[in-house]
């Protein structure tokens, strides 16, 4: 399984926001390896700031925010509809990351952030980032199209499980029968 790059994990954001008439552009912020996205309409200015390593995000994401914040003309309205979402191509591996997880997105002494690691292993968790950004039809049209099988299969394959006997294993549940056929 290849991983996605950052320019992809870019231009999902850029993509999604636009069809939802958001004005997009690139932001170049200090203290960061890559360019993000900025998208903005008459509601909210929301950031996507991609890294490749969580220990990146972590480490530079109070420059980040502290640079966002300053940017944001404070007369504005858009003041407190600031969001910045942080993506990481890497996982997050134990419950120290996690904690660091939780603590950035309960943190909201300058502006609200959405944080999402993993998403080298799967571009469709940058939709997840901006669903709150998505109307209702948008999300609507997702979910019929969802196929919950596909995505458990999806999941489970990148945590070393056999790849025969989980194909095996949807295809019997698909038909009906009992795990225990699989034998």
């Amino acid at each position: 399984m290849t991983m996605v790059t950052i320019e992809e994990m870019n231009s999902r954001f850029q993509s999604l926001l636009e069809t939802e008439g958001f004005q997009t552009s690139t932001i170049r912020l200090a203290g960061t390896e890559y360019p993000g996205r900025i998208a903005e309409n008459e509601y909210f200015a929301v950031v996507f700031q991609p890294y490749s390593t969580w220990i990146s995000l972590v480490d530079s994401r109070h420059s980040v925010e502290l640079e966002l914040s300053n940017r944001i003309d404070m007369p504005s309205s858009k003041t407190w509809d600031a969001y910045l979402l942080l993506a990481c191509q890497e996982s997050i591996a134990g419950p120290n990351e996690l904690d660091q997880l939780v603590r950035i997105q309960y943190d909201i002494k300058r502006m609200r952030k959405l944080v999402m690691p993993g998403v080298g292993d799967a571009i469709l968790k940058v939709d997840e980032l901006v669903r709150p950004f998505l109307s209702l039809k948008t999300i609507q049209r997702q979910a019929i199209r969802r196929d919950p099988l596909g995505a458990l299969a999806a999941s489970l394959s990148t945590r070393s499980i056999d790849h025969d006997y989980l194909s095996r294993a949807i295809a019997l549940f698909k038909e009906g029968r009992s795990i225990d056929d699989l034998q």
